[in-house]
């Protein structure tokens, strides 16, 4: 689908616009295509694709795929160590705090949907933020 687009640096995808019915293998060939991405916004339904693991040279990630998210709804890997900025829902950041960790250059952490983050898990998140030694800049909406 996305294959001619070698120079591709950003990519929005955003399932169910415009009669655009994405499958998750689709998102997941659409992503392998696409290894030089640099900046990528995913509006799907969880789970994330696989592929995202893949994506090495991303620096910013964006996902408002889900309001409650499970666990493993952000995936682990090499990829992370290239992200300086990311912007979840609260729920998303505060179930993968543990993952957020290997994401050692980021810089900039965005995360919305924060009122409605329980007080504890909010606590977890802000003692996250003050300890990550490379964030510059937190945003709470």
């Amino acid at each position: 689908m996305l294959r001619p687009l070698t120079n591709l640096e950003s990519l929005v995808l955003i399932a169910g616009l415009a009669d655009i019915d994405l499958s998750r293998s689709e998102a997941d060939a659409a992503l392998r295509a696409l290894p030089q991405l640099t900046s990528l916004h995913l509006r799907l339904p969880p789970p994330l694709p696989q592929a995202v693991t893949g994506l090495v040279q991303l620096r910013r990630f964006t996902t408002d795929c889900c309001g409650t998210a499970p666990p493993d709804v952000l995936p682990g890997g090499p990829w992370l160590a290239s992200l300086r900025e990311v912007t979840l829902s609260g729920p998303v950041t505060v179930s993968t705090i543990q993952v957020l960790q290997a994401a050692t250059r980021l810089e900039s952490l965005e995360v919305g949907i924060f009122a409605k983050t329980p007080p504890g898990e909010a606590d977890r998140l802000l003692q996250f933020a003050s300890q990550h030694p490379t964030l510059q800049q937190l945003e709470l909406s």
